[in-house]
């Protein structure tokens, strides 16, 4: 668990804030907003301060016992530990950045005068750094491109993993980009930039397996 105390403090001191100010916020809160920052979705402050609380703390709770976890699959890819600190990254950086979105969308609900390009531009900047720690994953069942093709093969594996790094990357900086120059184009760089990145991925998982001697095709 200490490897994920980043996250956890990120979370508490968002429940923290969002607690102590429940009784300001209205009944029914803003807890989304369009790509042209006008609100669109709506939730009930219980819903915002207790419920998103109670999810982040339990999918963190899960992903710091998850590499623990996968040794009851049985015979497994076994290599967590040559990536862990990039496993552990990603996953505090994920859940500060959901952490800080809620305390924004909270404090935005008490009026705040918070931008939501400064969270487009920190989407950028995370999708980057998964990106970039993404190429150093190797063969596992928690962390990665898993297919068939690529738990078969260290050839697809690595080749895959290092085509949706890099992918993620090049996305990130897009919607930084987009972002900047056109902010109500983020949304659309983000969906179509993650079905091309998903859809290259699986083809060359499968290609790359498919031409490896060394692949196992059962």
């Amino acid at each position: 668990m200490r490897k994920i105390w980043p996250a956890f403090l990120a979370i508490l001191a968002s429940a923290a804030f969002a607690l102590s100010v429940f009784n300001r916020l209205p009944e029914q809160v803003v807890s989304h907003w369009g790509a042209d920052g006008t609100p669109d979705g709506w939730m009930s402050r219980g819903a915002m301060v207790i419920e998103i609380h109670c999810i982040m703390f339990v999918i963190a709770a899960v992903l710091a016992l998850a590499p623990a976890l996968t040794r009851m699959l049985g015979p497994t890819p076994n290599n967590f530990e040559l990536h862990a600190g990039s496993y552990w990254l990603v996953v505090n950086a994920s859940l500060v950045f959901v952490a800080g979105a809620t305390i924004a969308a909270v404090g935005m609900n008490l009026g705040w005068k918070f931008h939501v390009e400064w969270l487009r531009f920190a989407l950028g900047l995370l999708l980057m750094t998964i990106g970039n720690v993404m190429t150093r994953a190797r063969p596992n069942w928690i962390f990665g491109v898993r297919t068939s093709w690529t738990l078969s093969s260290d050839k697809s594996w690595r080749a895959t993993n290092r085509a949706f790094g890099y992918g993620f990357v090049i996305l990130g900086l897009l919607s930084i980009v987009a972002t900047a120059i056109r902010p109500t184009a983020m949304v659309r760089v983000l969906t179509a930039g993650s079905i091309a990145i998903s859809f290259v991925s699986l083809v060359v998982s499968y290609i790359v397996w498919k031409n490896d001697p060394l692949a196992r095709h059962e």
